[in-house]
C-alpha cells in the first residue's frame, strides 16, 4: 500500500511540475494534459457504434491548455485552477501528461485545435474568475 501510495505521488507531483513549468514560460505554447475514465457509457457505445467495432474501445480526453504570450501569471494559482478543473475529485491520478493509451491503436477526434468550443470559453471564463488572464483556450 505504501508503494502505491508513493507512486500516486510522484505522478501527481510530476503532472503539478510540468503543469508548472509551463506557466512560468514567458512566450505562448500548448500543454497537453490526458484525462482517462472520463466518458460516460453512452459516449463510449456512440463510438464504437460508429466506428462499427466489435473490440472494447477505451476513451481518453486530450485537453491542449494553450497559454497566451506574456501575460502576468500567479503560477501556483493558474496550476491550481487548471488541475481543478480537469481533474476528477475521487481520482485525480486519471489526469497525466502522458497518454494511458500507449500501445493501443488510437484514433483522434473533436473540434479543430482553431475552434472555440462552449467548454472552452467557460474554462477561461472561470480562470479569468480566480485572477488569470493567461489562457488562449483549452
Amino acid at each position: 500500500k505504501n508503494k502505491h501510495n508513493l507512486l500516486f505521488l510522484k505522478k501527481m507531483n510530476d503532472v503539478y511540475e510540468q503543469t508548472r513549468s509551463f506557466f512560468a514560460l514567458e512566450e505562448e505554447g500548448t500543454l497537453r494534459l490526458y484525462r482517462r475514465n472520463a466518458a460516460t457509457r453512452a459516449e463510449k457505445e456512440g463510438v464504437e457504434r460508429r466506428l462499427n467495432s466489435k473490440k472494447n474501445v477505451d476513451i481518453e480526453y486530450c485537453y491542449n491548455i494553450k497559454k497566451k504570450k506574456g501575460a502576468a501569471v500567479d503560477i501556483e494559482q493558474a496550476c491550481r485552477v487548471i488541475l481543478f478543473l480537469l481533474r476528477e475529485s475521487f481520482a485525480p491520478e486519471d489526469v497525466s501528461i502522458r497518454t494511458f493509451l500507449q500501445g493501443k491503436e488510437v484514433i483522434e477526434f473533436g473540434p479543430r485545435a482553431n475552434f472555440a468550443s462552449a467548454w472552452s470559453s467557460t474554462c477561461i471564463s472561470i480562470c479569468m474568475a480566480f485572477g488569470g488572464d493567461t489562457l488562449a483556450g483549452i
